[in-house]
């Protein structure tokens, strides 16, 4: 005879839901224009082919 199985235990308590009326903005730029080329430039890199990707 087999017996039934039973969901194991967890012994955790579920996080603290954060508030709600977090500070997103103090006014500053969150990036300088040498931040956003160097964001470009890395957002264009996937696209480019690679030495890898050329056949010789």
């Amino acid at each position: 005879m087999t017996q039934p199985l039973t969901p194991p235990v967890i012994d955790w308590e579920e996080p603290p839901i954060p508030p709600e009326d977090l500070i997103f903005d103090d006014g500053e730029p969150l990036e300088t224009h040498r931040h956003r080329k160097a964001m470009n430039v890395l957002i264009t890199l996937p696209n480019c082919p690679s030495k890898a990707d050329t056949k010789v």
